[in-house]
């Protein structure tokens, strides 16, 4: 090889060495600048932490505006690898995503780059969705990630939409060292923010540019029968130019904004009045009127098709008409149609908007739809309709709240996730946030009457009949109906399993009383080595055959958290004979516990020699206790477990 040849080589493998290292990923410089800066606080037993978790939005035009998220993570443990992976939601009708981007810094501080090749599009939508322009884009990383790598990622959508409103959460069930939304907005408009589950966060103001910020957030830790009490922020724009988005000051503002559309919807049809004048035909009353058109509305087939979301389609019913057409609809296409319906009988009522599940927590001192989840109706009624689920207004009078959407709900009974809080009333200038009917301990029952037999073996064989009504009806028969035959006998049995290990059922009969909102189930059982046999002298059994309450997930811990209560009423009266070859030696202390949230009590008493009887009975009301009350909570779901596990003794003659 000549000294040409042999340098001409040298500057050929140095060049492919140069460019080898300039393709080598390396991650935009923010990444390892977060990265480097030291914890702020203790993150525990935290599988992950958030370092940064940034929101950007900067107006473009008054339509127009530009969307920058920002999250970076530390991968804390093996199984904290599950955070990494990077979500972008996105309106396929109205936004475009411009980037988005993800990347892993190894511990050895190697970079792996993700981008367009490793980005999956989905469908963003729930099981009863028929379509929805609802995207969601995806960069998943776990394989790659490793305990103490980084995670991070960058999206840019830019969006259209006619609402003012937005929130942001600051706080997850991760610690968070820092979390920001920033707005650049045009010159004169304004923007105001609401801080909740927190003290109010000051904005920075600098120019057009506003931001909230928080820091050191400690993990929300998931506790039982707790509200919810992330730190959150309401945000609300006020354009001061002609824009598509429309501004909501107040909750008139939205009704009006959605009243026209709602009646629009709702118009009845020659068709829909002749299906209600069959359907009523024979009605002497005002109730049996109403009710076989809410039977109607709830045997339309539940689908949702969810277009042009940008512009409030996805709070915009279909015309009633075409629901009566298709039989097809989601929650505010039912409601319109059995508006609709009831229009045709002279019985006026008005579209509701409430949050299915979380109605308590909707904030009343920030007017904005996006609080709303869900669409059900208000039926105005006299004095001679008197239920659960009906309320007194101060201006439209009396109103029967009903939820066309759960099918396990009779009329005249609101589901629970609907119970409390606040709903919206779509009603024009008279339309305002109403405090919807509150769940009560006696439209929630539970009576249990069992008769059983211990044989001398310690097999206790039995029946049970179990009848519930009110809204304890409603979750037996969505299991009853939900489940196939062999599934629901599988879980009747655990439950049975979980206060008699071995039992096993001989019969199941169960039975639905829909209208009267009761649900009955009757059921024979046996259970081989309920009773223990001690040294041949003694034979020992617990007598509450079917637990009630363990109180076990209230454990012994500091809580950090309110304790929400829901009402129910539990009794129970058992009888259960003893085998002949033994006597009574022991029975259970007699227990009664009150508090400020409910009451508890349990006896077994001696019926002759023969039998003994179980009497227990639980009355729970609606109570938010503070997390300081907490050991008084938990100390009364304890007494009962323990009550519940009370033993009989009984000695051989």
């Amino acid at each position: 090889m000549t000294s040409t040849t042999r340098a001409v080589f040298l500057l050929l493998a140095l060049s492919i060495t140069i460019a080898s290292l300039q393709a080598k990923p390396t991650a935009p410089d923010w990444v390892p600048a977060v990265a480097a800066k030291p914890a702020s606080i203790d993150y525990g037993k935290a599988k992950a932490a958030v370092l940064l978790d940034e929101c950007s939005i900067k107006a473009e035009t008054a339509d127009f505006f530009t969307e920058r998220t920002r999250m970076v993570f530390r991968i804390l443990t093996k199984d904290g690898k599950e955070n990494a992976k990077a979500l972008v939601p996105f309106d396929k009708g109205s936004d475009k995503v411009k980037s988005f981007q993800a990347w892993i810094i190894k511990p050895n501080g190697d970079v792996i780059a993700f981008g367009k090749k490793e980005t999956v599009e989905t469908a963003f939508q729930e099981n009863t969705e028929l379509y929805s322009e609802n995207r969601l884009l995806q960069i998943i990383a776990e394989d790659d990630a490793e305990a103490g790598c980084i995670f991070a990622y960058e999206a840019i959508v830019e969006e259209k939409s006619v609402f003012t409103n937005n929130s942001w959460y600051f706080q997850s069930s991760l610690p968070v060292e820092y979390s920001a939304i920033t707005y650049n907005l045009l010159p004169g408009w304004k923007i105001e923010g609401r801080t909740f589950n927190h003290a109010p966060v000051e904005p920075i103001i600098k120019g057009n540019q506003t931001t909230w910020e928080l820091h050191s957030l400690p993990a929300i830790k998931n506790e039982p029968l707790s509200p919810p009490t992330k730190a959150w922020l309401g945000i609300n724009i006020l354009p001061s130019t002609k824009t598509i988005r429309v501004p909501f000051t107040s909750w008139a503002d939205i009704s009006n904004f959605y009243t026209d559309k709602y009646d629009a919807s709702s118009a009845p049809s020659a068709a829909i009045k002749a299906k209600a004048d069959s359907l009523v035909a024979g009605a002497t009353t005002l109730w049996k009127r109403i009710y076989p058109l809410c039977r109607q509305a709830q045997k339309v087939n539940y689908i949702s098709i969810d277009l042009n979301l940008a512009h409030a389609g996805g709070y915009i019913p279909r015309d009633a008409d075409k629901v009566l057409r298709t039989n097809y609809g989601d929650c505010k296409d039912k409601a319109s149609f059995l508006r609709a319906l009831l229009a045709t009988q002279g019985i006026e009522s008005f579209p509701l908007i409430v949050n299915s599940g979380s109605g308590r927590y909707v904030a009343p001192d920030w007017p904005s739809p996006t609080q709303f989840n869900h669409a059900i109706l208000a039926i105005k009624v006299d004095d001679t309709v008197v239920t659960p689920a009906v309320i007194d207004h101060p201006i439209l009078g009396r109103l029967l709240i009903f939820d066309a959407t759960n099918p396990y709900a009779p009329p005249g009974l609101l589901p629970e996730e609907d119970c409390g809080g606040h709903g919206l009333l779509i009603a024009g200038n008279k339309g305002e946030l109403i405090t919807l009917p509150e769940l009560q301990p006696q439209n929630n029952q539970t009576e249990l009457k069992i008769t059983a037999k211990l044989q001398a073996n310690g097999t206790v064989d039995g029946s049970i009949e179990e009848k519930t009504s009110g809204l304890a009806s409603t979750e037996k028969r969505s299991i009853y109906r939900t489940l196939s035959s062999a599934d629901y006998r599988k879980q009747i049995e655990r439950k049975l399993n979980g206060s008699m290990p071995a039992a096993t059922l001989t019969k199941i009969e169960p039975d639905d009383h829909f209208d009267q909102a009761e649900f009955s189930l009757q059921t024979q059982f046996t259970a081989p080595n309920h009773g223990k046999s001690m040294r041949d002298v003694l034979l020992i059994f617990k007598p509450v055959l079917v637990s009630r309450l363990s109180g076990a997930s209230l454990k012994k811990e500091k809580r950090l958290q309110p304790i929400v209560i829901t009402p129910e009423s539990f009794s129970e009266k058992s009888q259960i004979e003893l085998p002949a070859e033994f006597h009574i030696d022991e029975l259970p202390a007699p227990i009664e516990l009150k508090s400020a949230f409910g009451k508890y009590s349990a006896r077994v008493t001696a019926d002759g020699t023969k039998n003994i009887l179980v009497e227990r009975s639980l009355e729970l009301s609606l109570a938010t206790i503070p997390a300081a009350d907490y050991d008084s909570v938990r100390s009364f779901f304890e007494k009962i477990a323990q009550a519940e596990q009370a033993p009989v003794v009984l000695r051989r003659n």
